[in-house]
């Protein structure tokens, strides 16, 4: 009786440090104060406009600093956007050419003819491959300087390598054979 009288001690004595261990540790006082929001305090009545427009002569003139600079307001900060290519490879026959494998790299603008020696300067972006009926939908995202596309078929029976001008718009559908 006597070890169950000691055993029952120690499990209290063990619950109430436990207990205290988790009491202690928490909630004291914050440093911080909260402020009251009182319904009295005036608010403004009126905002103010800020108008952030530069001087006529600081657009004309060549900016010295960082904080001389200034862009028109309608201005595009984005350096890139986001094209999709709809493309549909078919074999001279006009049978549709499944599982092939598509490349698509950029190039420079001013490079039209697909025997142009610059042409070995093209940047890869991404493959891709058709499905069984002969078509993939790819979404690219190009820098806005990105004006040209070579895309390259790795199939037999197709015409395999192609330029596209995508300067005009952002959907193209593509028919290549």
């Amino acid at each position: 009786m006597l070890d169950m009288q000691i055993n029952f001690s120690k499990w209290i004595l063990i619950f109430f440090i436990l207990a205290y261990g988790l009491v202690g540790c928490g909630g004291g006082e914050s440093s911080s104060t909260a402020t009251e929001v009182n319904e009295d305090t005036p608010k403004p009545e009126t905002e103010v406009f800020i108008d952030h427009s530069p001087s006529p002569e600081k657009l004309t003139s060549t900016a010295e600093t960082s904080n001389d600079l200034y862009v028109d307001a309608d201005f595009n900060f984005q350096s890139f956007r986001t094209i999709t290519l709809d493309i549909h490879v078919q074999s001279y026959a006009g049978d549709n050419i499944g599982n092939s494998l598509l490349y698509v790299s950029s190039i420079d603008t001013d490079i039209t003819e697909l025997d142009d020696s610059r042409l070995n300067t093209k940047s890869l972006i991404t493959v891709s491959k058709t499905d069984n009926n002969g078509q993939t939908l790819i979404k690219l995202e190009t820098p806005q300087i990105v004006n040209n596309l070579l895309i390259e078929i790795n199939s037999l029976g197709v015409n395999n390598k192609h330029i596209v001008d995508i300067s005009q718009q952002d959907y193209y559908v593509l028919y290549l054979n």
